[in-house]
């Protein structure tokens, strides 16, 4: 598989978008831009079975970077968040919290203050 990751990237590598060679690389570049630095431990996670995965209490938390700095301020994503992936897999599960089909997720938020006055119908 990394043999033709290595080749893909090679060839498109070759090609030109106006008059500029087209850059190539895997992934989302140097490790700066990464705002996880879990992936052995999510390899593992992601090897349990569903039952281990739900009681799963492996913690994660974002590196403290400009991207990160920058999510907080835009977004108002916490820049010290912490979690477990048994937790998120649990959220991600149960169709109380998210809806998941062939192409997308959908992660509900909490409370019902965003719905309105009435509440809203949930239909699978």
């Amino acid at each position: 598989m990394e043999s033709m990751a290595g080749e893909v990237v090679k060839y498109i590598g070759t090609g030109i978008f106006k008059k500029e060679p087209i850059q190539c690389f895997r992934g989302i570049g140097s490790k700066d831009n990464f705002i996880f630095c879990d992936e052995e431990q999510l390899k593992m996670f992601l090897l349990l079975s569903d039952e281990r995965r739900k009681e799963d209490r492996t913690p994660y938390q974002p590196v403290s970077n400009k991207i990160i700095s920058y999510l907080e301020s835009v977004w108002s994503i916490k820049k010290y968040f912490k979690c477990t992936y048994g937790e998120d897999y649990c959220a991600l599960a149960s169709t109380e919290t998210a809806c998941l089909d062939k192409y997308s997720t959908s992660i509900f938020r909490e409370g019902v203050s965003w719905k309105g006055g009435k509440p809203q119908e949930r239909f699978d």
